[in-house]
């Protein structure tokens, strides 16, 4: 049953299952598509509580764990990790000129560059994480790319070509 808190999963942890919505179902479920031929099917999340009894999305949840487990339930639309506000490097042709964005670096540091491959270093602006979905739903497809690792298509749409950074400053 969905949203039934249970306390004999896990000690001192309460648990409950919550229902999968199916735009994640390509992000985590590739294993039951393969088995299915379709990602037409119900899925459930386990989910379980910090130390101090809190869900992740609880108020007062802890930050520590906050990103270890990753809500499947909701926001398809952002489905990045970090705050919907954290600022990240873009450039000024994609904010000014709505150049596509092209390349994607995920530092080790965890900053996030969102670039078109046609900037030079006064280009560069802050903003918003969020904006970037907001503009461009595809850029959603690399919410999980890790620390160390870039992303790159040749256009809107296309498909991301990932790999590990080879240095720190890409």
């Amino acid at each position: 049953m969905t949203n039934k808190t249970y306390d004999d999963f896990i000690n001192n942890a309460d648990t409950k299952f919550v229902s999968v919505d199916p735009g994640y179902l390509k992000n985590y479920f590739g294993t039951a598509i393969n088995y299915y031929g379709s990602d037409q099917f119900p899925a459930l999340q386990f989910v379980w509580t910090d130390r101090n009894n809190k869900f992740p999305g609880d108020n007062d949840f802890e930050e520590e764990f906050k990103y270890r487990q990753p809500l499947l339930d909701r926001n398809v639309s952002f489905k990045f990790r970090e705050a919907r506000n954290l600022g990240i490097f873009t450039t000024k042709q994609w904010l000014e000129l709505n150049s596509p964005i092209l390349r994607v670096v995920h530092d080790e540091d965890g900053d996030w560059q969102f670039l078109t491959g046609d900037q030079l270093p006064e280009d560069i602006k802050l903003v918003a994480l969020e904006q970037m979905t907001l503009k461009d739903k595809t850029l959603n497809e690399i919410f999980d790319l890790d620390y160390g690792e870039t992303a790159e298509r040749e256009f809107v749409g296309a498909k991301w070509t990932r790999r590990i950074t080879q240095g720190v400053n890409e």
